[in-house]
């Protein structure tokens, strides 16, 4: 898995390498960040020198020396933990995330089913009028009888649904809250 980033700190990496020369330190950090960016660098020699932009003999000169730094698997001990704990970060903002998106998205849905009674009841009527002005526009005899008009209450209304059964109001926990408002987004 590629990193756009990765804690590096300079007086640990300093210290375990004041002995290297500067052509071995430009190989150890980009062997470094080849090993941040996918969790190990490859076992062989040839591509350890391309990873590190030098020709065969120029590595084979230097091996030794890099190689100690690296487990025979090709990771990094301090590499491995800092990546660890990436992770872990990375999968805490993204359960805070969706966390998030679901207390809002249950606080909107509260909110939004909390309109005043009486605006409600303005709207219900608002629209009742306006499908009988509709209606009576055609022929004023189906105005009395037209079957296609709906029964609505203030919810129905508010959502746009036509006729729903208006539910007794319950009390419930935030798990049963959430668990109701995934059931509903998934029904869809």
């Amino acid at each position: 898995m590629g990193r756009s980033w990765i804690a590096f700190y300079m007086g640990d990496y300093q210290k375990d390498t004041n002995r290297l020369t500067t052509l071995e330190h430009g190989a150890y950090f980009l062997l470094l960040q080849e090993c941040w960016t996918h969790g190990n660098i490859p076992a062989e020699p040839g591509d350890r020198a391309a990873i590190a932009k030098m020709t065969l003999r120029e590595w084979l000169k230097i091996a030794p020396k890099i190689n100690l730094f690296f487990g025979e698997d090709g990771t990094q001990k301090r590499a491995t933990e800092e990546i660890e704990k990436a992770e872990i970060i990375r999968t805490k903002r993204a359960l805070a995330g969706i966390r998030g998106g679901l207390a809002s998205g249950l606080s909107r849905a509260i909110a939004g089913s909390k309109r005043s009674k009486p605006e409600a009841n303005l709207n219900q009527i608002s629209k009742q009028n306006t499908n009988q002005m509709s209606i009576q526009k055609g022929n004023p005899a189906e105005a009395n009888h037209n079957n296609n008009i709906k029964p609505t209450t203030s919810l129905s209304v508010e959502r746009g649904l036509g006729k729903v059964e208006a539910s007794p109001v319950v009390s419930l926990s935030r798990a049963e809250l959430e668990a109701s408002f995934e059931k509903r987004k998934q029904s869809g």
